[in-house]
């Protein structure tokens, strides 16, 4: 296969690289990249999510635009939150469903579906007013949010059955181990999901299965448990998984991990398909030195790949590895199965890297470009 984007689970959220990196975080945690306004003047607008087929950006002047690849503008919303000085915080949050721009956007307010995904705006509606956080949309008939309860967090799935005219969505809660934040990595009728244990949630994570049967998800197989700072990726038919913890490990869907691969690693990200596996180990003793290496499921290892100190830019199972050098600046694209350089540029500092492999910047205005990435080549 030439792209890893064939082989992974292409709606992920930032969610499980939160779990790679050992951190507790949440949507609401995670910091906006501009703070104030005066901030975010002096730099380009940010992009809160993007693929191949659009993008959708957040200017200083706190509107949030949804453009095609063409440049065209399908939709704007505009917001305002003040602190007491009268500096404009900007924070607002985007994950697209099905194609970007169609998308599901958080405002300081609450909600919105952008891109005539939920014209009715009854899956917005239910996740403000019940104070959920959204982790990723597959669909309008597959929406995973983390819902707050009295023990910590429960993972649910809205569906809407009629999103043009207002209607209460089906909410329906999925039983998964641990009262902690949780991400999910899904990929068609197939989710892995990683939790965190513990009262209160503690850096010990649990990995679990999902199966949809229609648009109902019901825990499959064993979970497995005590995963220290797990992060979880899915092949592209659903079929295998890999862990990517204090080692490598790969697993069947639904079954305990049966290969180990590779020696013990800090911290680490992963991607999986039918040839191999690749993974984004991310040291944290010397100063966030990443590297990048290919298993093949036998233990031979296929490339490596020192990529220096350096910020990944890219999550988890996304189609390229994608890392900003801390010293340059310079930006490098790895095609994750083959380990060829696809594009070493000095890029914007808000460069977005998409899951299916798309790279993005945008100018003052919100006018995003793609930038041109060939595809890489399996051996």
């Amino acid at each position: 296969m030439n792209r890893l984007l064939a082989v992974c689970a292409v709606f992920s959220v930032v969610a499980l690289v939160g779990l790679v990196l050992g951190l507790v975080l949440s949507d609401e945690e995670r910091a906006p990249r501009f703070t104030t306004i005066t901030d975010a003047i002096e730099n380009d607008a940010e992009i809160l999510d993007a693929d191949r087929h659009g993008a959708i950006t957040l200017t200083a002047n706190g509107r949030v635009r949804g453009f095609n690849r063409s440049g065209e503008k399908l939709w704007e919303r505009r917001f305002d939150r003040y602190e007491p000085n009268n500096r404009v915080l900007l924070d607002a949050r985007a994950i697209c469903v099905e194609r970007c721009p169609q998308a599901f956007v958080r405002l300081p307010t609450g909600y919105s579906s952008l891109g005539g995904i939920d014209r009715a705006q009854s899956l917005a509606r239910a996740m403000t007013d019940g104070e959920m956080q959204l982790l990723t949309a597959i669909s309008t008939s597959a929406v995973f949010v983390a819902a707050p309860t009295e023990t910590g967090t429960a993972l649910r799935t809205l569906t809407a059955t009629d999103t043009q005219r207002p209607s209460a969505p089906t909410e329906r809660s999925i039983p998964i181990a641990g009262p902690g934040y949780v991400g999910v990595a899904a990929k068609a009728s197939r989710a892995v999901v990683g939790s965190i244990g513990g009262d209160p949630p503690s850096g010990a994570a649990r990995i679990s299965w999902l199966q949809a049967t229609g648009d109902v998800w019901k825990s499959s197989g064993r979970s497995i448990p005590e995963i220290e700072s797990a992060n979880a990726c899915i092949s592209a038919d659903g079929k295998l998984t890999a862990i990517a913890s204090t080692r490598v490990r790969v697993a069947r869907f639904g079954r305990p991990p049966s290969i180990t691969l590779g020696s013990r690693i800090s911290r680490g990200t992963c991607s999986i398909d039918s040839r191999g596996v690749t993974v984004a180990i991310i040291s944290s003793d010397q100063d966030d030195e990443v590297t990048a290496v290919r298993y093949a499921f036998d233990g031979k290892q296929i490339w490596r790949r020192d990529l220096g100190n350096a910020r990944l830019l890219s999550d988890a199972d996304a189609a390229n590895l994608v890392v900003r050098s801390a010293a340059s600046g310079i930006v490098t694209v790895v095609d994750g199965t083959s380990g060829k350089t696809l594009v070493e540029e000095p890029l914007g500092e808000n460069t977005f890297a998409a899951d299916d492999g798309a790279l993005i910047t945008a100018d003052r205005k919100g006018r995003p470009t793609w930038v041109n990435v060939p595809s890489g080549r399996s051996p």
